[in-house]
């Protein structure tokens, strides 16, 4: 059987962009919403649903709520088209003010204010508008701790800050970057007095990331703020602790915090949920090595557990807390990573 010549060009062609193409790197290629939660064991003495992807509205009723409640949020999240909003929550009595959508200059005199007043900048975040200018975002609580906030830094310039700051005793514990559509980077953080000693992670791929996560795991620290940047890289900050931990990544949002029974999903016993991030990557983002095996780390044992992407339904034990999950769509190949399982060794 003879082909026309044209359709023997065009299946040329074809064979050849298909064996040319590295697998995930079509162009066409999706990115995916995924949900990340960050846990760690804490000594509060309840947990609360977060509120997730609110609009403004809704949001501020249920800040008004949970602030009645006795809860305090602990991690604000701002979604790329700075309409919708979500808060992670705390037990606390101390009075909270929230701003957003601030421009740089509004955001300087308003912290100048609060500071004023006894309020201390605990939450920050900052975005980029439509029109591509920065605006700010913070939480601002009632409480005598003090901490130093530095914003608009180049990426040189918050290293150099960062390490003057720890030399004199202050410890890293919120970071956030915005970029400009040529993805020039603009660095804002927060730095606290007496913590424990803190490690930032600079930006870079899932699998180093990840990689990295599981290195320092095993040697003592443990994951409280992360970020994905407009260029797709990760970084994060950790803490010296060998807390039990619990790092959850999905297409939708399952990681329910522990004391919840009227909610479906994880109960993670003491674990509390402490940051909430939104990215987008393609499937094969999801797709990384696990560098540091299950073993003896600087904390005791650490066990991991892999969900497998056919899984859609999963009983199981972690921790010794049952575990239950409706994985809806789950990408192939996405992990559910559980390290930390074993305390420090007596």
């Amino acid at each position: 059987m003879m082909f026309p010549r044209w359709m023997m060009s065009f299946l040329v062609a074809l064979l050849t962009w298909v064996l040319s193409t590295p697998p995930g790197t079509a162009e066409d290629d999706p990115l995916v919403t995924y949900h990340l939660g960050v846990y760690l064991e804490t000594d509060q003495p309840a947990a609360v649903q977060p509120a997730l992807q609110l609009d403004w509205p809704a949001f501020q009723h249920l800040l008004h709520t949970r602030w009645d409640q006795g809860y305090q949020v602990v991690d604000l999240e701002i979604a790329p088209d700075n309409e919708h909003f979500s808060a992670v929550f705390g037990w606390g009595s101390a009075k909270q003010e929230i701003r957003v959508g601030a421009t740089q200059a509004a955001f300087a005199q308003h912290l100048t204010k609060q500071t004023q007043r006894g309020f201390t900048l605990t939450d920050l975040e900052v975005t980029r508008d439509p029109h591509g200018r920065m605006r700010y975002a913070g939480v601002w609580t009632h409480l005598d701790e003090p901490r130093l906030v530095s914003y608009n830094m180049s990426y040189s310039q918050f290293m150099n800050l960062n390490a003057a700051r720890q030399a004199m005793g202050w410890e890293l514990v919120d970071v956030e970057s915005a970029a400009s559509e040529a993805l020039t980077f603009h660095y804002a953080a927060i730095w606290q007095a007496a913590g424990a000693p803190t490690l930032w992670i600079a930006p870079t791929s899932w699998p180093d990331f990840h990689a990295t996560y599981h290195d320092l795991h095993g040697q003592g620290f443990r994951l409280i703020d992360m970020e994905q940047q407009a260029d797709g890289r990760y970084f994060g900050v950790f803490v010296a602790s060998c807390a039990p931990d619990y790092l959850w990544a999905g297409r939708t949002f399952m990681g329910s915090p522990a004391g919840v029974s009227e909610l479906s999903g994880p109960m993670l016993g003491p674990e509390h949920l402490i940051d909430y991030e939104v990215i987008q990557d393609p499937h094969q983002s999801a797709d990384h090595p696990e560098k540091t095996p299950p073993g003896r780390t600087a904390c005791g044992w650490v066990d991991t557990l892999n969900w497998g992407g056919l899984i859609t339904l999963l009983y199981t034990t972690i921790n010794e807390y049952p575990l239950q999950a409706d994985i809806d769509g789950i990408p192939k190949n996405l992990r559910l990573h559980n390290t930390g399982s074993a305390g420090p060794e007596d």
